[in-house]
């Protein structure tokens, strides 16, 4: 079964849809923004986290966007999870270890 996490993406007033193509401890790379400039701040929605993420290069529909220093680091924790869940999904593995946001680090994950 392949899965790809989908995000909602809102700049001001105009909603969007994208899907996260990769994911690190400092932010995403996305594809399905169109429109996207370098330095815009987009607010993204994901199962139930909410958090900003500022646009630091755009290729096409492909951008990467880094999380913003304000976000509350339990709704990036959550997103890196469900990205992590997507992943799995994906390759059909399970991981052992996952990033943190705050210092990016690898730790062991708990075990099931």
């Amino acid at each position: 079964m392949r899965r790809t996490l989908s995000v909602g993406v809102m700049r001001g007033t105009q909603r969007d849809l994208a899907y996260v193509e990769d994911v690190s401890p400092g932010g995403v790379r996305l594809r399905g923004i169109v429109d996207a400039a370098v330095g815009d701040v987009l607010r993204l929605h994901a199962k139930g986290c909410v958090f900003s993420v500022q646009v630091r290069w755009v290729r096409g529909v492909i951008c990467g966007v880094r999380f913003q220093t304000d976000n509350d680091p339990g709704e990036i924790r959550r997103f890196l999870a469900l990205s992590l869940c997507a992943r799995q999904a994906r390759h059909g593995v399970v991981p052992i270890r996952e990033l943190t946001p705050i210092t990016g680090q690898l730790r062991p994950q708990d075990s099931l």
